[in-house]
């Protein structure tokens, strides 16, 4: 099985008064991996 990585970044929370909250979808080896951060840079992915 060929090994690569995926991320995609969704933001979930769209409300102005809170922080935003992103979903981070992460399908590494044919396994999907979901995780939330407060904070994203593109440099991290």
């Amino acid at each position: 099985m060929p090994t690569f990585s995926y991320a995609c970044v969704i933001w979930s929370n769209m409300s102005k008064r809170e922080p935003a909250i992103y979903k981070v979808i992460f399908l590494n080896q044919g396994q999907v991996f979901e995780m939330y951060a407060k904070q994203i840079y593109q440099s991290d992915l």
